[in-house]
């Protein structure tokens, strides 16, 4: 699940950047299941470059784990 939402992200993101008309002055919004690995840090970094060079708004939030905090932020 946590892949097919991270593909989906990446290609809104290509799309974004491919026609930044319609990309432009929107809020990206990213709730991470946990934020405790290293690795997300650097995902995060990446996508947050990518969604601010595309002129949006980047905001995330660490759920901790639980599955209604994720929902509740969506």
């Amino acid at each position: 699940m946590f892949k097919a939402t991270v593909a989906a992200l990446t290609g809104a993101l290509i799309l974004g950047a491919a026609v930044p008309a319609l990309a432009k002055d929107k809020t990206i919004a990213v709730s991470w299941k946990t934020f405790q690995e290293e690795r997300w840090k650097t995902d995060e970094a990446a996508i947050k470059a990518a969604v601010t060079a595309a002129g949006n708004k980047y905001v995330s939030t660490d759920a901790q784990g639980s599955a209604e905090k994720r929902k509740s932020m969506c």
